[in-house]
C-alpha cells in the first residue's frame, strides 16, 4: 500500500505540477549526507518518517451486517492512518530549490483530497477519498536540526505533507513468494532506470528446512562452498546472502542426526531443503 501511494504522489506531481519527469527525479529515500552526494540532477523527495492512527477519525462501533439465510457478520470498520512526509528538494543552486519547493507547494496546496480512482495499485481499493495536509505542524517532527544531526547531513528547508488512508483489518493480503533477490551492479544511464554496463550480479537466497509437512527450526546449514552457517528461525527458514550465479553445495545439520547434503543452482525458483 505505501509503496504504492509513493507512487501515486509522484504521478500526482508530474501531472498536476506540469513536472518533466526527464528532467527531474521524485525519490522517497532517507535524506542522509551519502544518499544527497550521489544525486546527479534536480530531485524532490518525500521522506515517509512517521506512520500513526489517526484517532479523531477513528471508528467506534462494528457494523452488523444481515444476510439472506437469518445469520449475520460483524464487520470491524478499517483503521484511519496517517502517513507523513517530509518534502525536501535538491538542487545545485539554493535559487532552483527554492523555485521548486514553491512548485510543490502550490501543487500540493491544492490537493485536498486523493481520490481513490486516481491512485496506483492498491490505493484504488481505498474505500474512500484520502484527505491531505500540508505545511502544517506536526506532533512527531518538533525538533528538526536533531533529525538532520541524526541523518548526517545539513539543515534544509522541508514541507510537511500528510496523507490520512484506510487500513481495512478484514483485508487478506496474497503475494507470491519471493525465493531469490538479485543486485545489479553496473554504470547506469542516467535518463533511464537501466545499466548500459553491467559489472556484475549477486543474490540474495532463502527457503525452508523440513521434514514431510512438518518445518525444521534450530537446524545448521552451511554453505561447503565458502564455510558461511546460519541457523533456520522457528519457521525453519534460512538465508543466505552475496552469492553469485553458479552451483552450491549446501550441508544441513540436526542434532541428533546424520548431516545430509543438498546441490542447488543459483539462481532458481526453489531452495527448500527436503530430509
Amino acid at each position: 500500500m505505501i509503496h504504492d501511494l509513493d507512487e501515486t504522489l509522484k504521478d500526482i506531481l508530474q501531472k498536476r505540477g506540469g513536472l518533466n519527469g526527464g528532467d527531474i527525479d521524485v525519490a522517497f529515500d532517507q535524506p542522509t549526507g551519502e544518499w544527497a552526494a550521489s544525486l546527479n540532477r534536480p530531485t524532490i523527495n518525500f521522506y515517509l518518517y512517521d506512520i500513526r492512527e489517526n484517532t479523531e477519525l477513528r471508528a467506534r462501533q462494528p457494523q452488523v451486517e444481515r444476510r439472506l439465510d437469518g445469520t449475520a457478520q460483524t464487520i470491524f470498520p478499517p483503521k484511519r492512518i496517517d502517513l507523513s512526509y517530509l518534502i525536501t528538494v535538491w538542487a545545485r543552486n539554493p535559487e532552483d530549490e527554492h523555485q521548486l519547493l514553491w512548485r510543490v507547494l502550490g501543487t500540493l496546496a491544492k490537493l485536498k483530497y486523493i481520490e481513490p480512482e486516481d491512485g496506483k495499485g492498491s490505493v484504488q481499493r481505498q474505500p474512500a477519498r484520502m484527505p491531505t495536509q500540508v505545511a502544517l505542524p506536526s506532533e512527531a517532527l518538533r525538533n528538526m536540526p536533531d533529525l538532520w544531526g541524526v541523518m548526517e547531513n545539513q539543515l534544509k528547508p522541508s514541507i510537511n505533507f500528510q496523507v490520512t488512508v484506510a487500513l481495512d483489518l478484514e483485508e487478506v493480503f496474497d503475494a507470491p513468494m519471493v525465493f531469490t533477490s538479485k543486485f545489479r551492479i553496473g554504470q547506469a544511464d542516467g535518463n533511464r532506470d537501466e545499466l548500459i554496463a553491467l559489472s556484475h550480479e549477486i543474490f540474495h537466497i532463502g527457503g525452508h528446512v523440513h521434514k514431510g509437512d512438518e518445518v525444521i527450526p534450530d537446524a545448521q546449514v552451511t554453505l561447503l562452498d565458502s564455510g558461511d552457517s546460519v541457523t533456520t528461525d522457528g519457521d525453519g527458514r534460512y538465508v543466505f546472502a552475496y552469492l553469485h550465479e553458479g552451483k552450491y553445495r549446501i550441508e544441513v545439520q540436526v542434532a541428533g542426526q546424520k548431516a545430509k547434503t543438498f546441490d542447488i543452482n543459483v539462481p532458481a525458483d526453489n531452495y527448500d531443503l527436503s530430509l
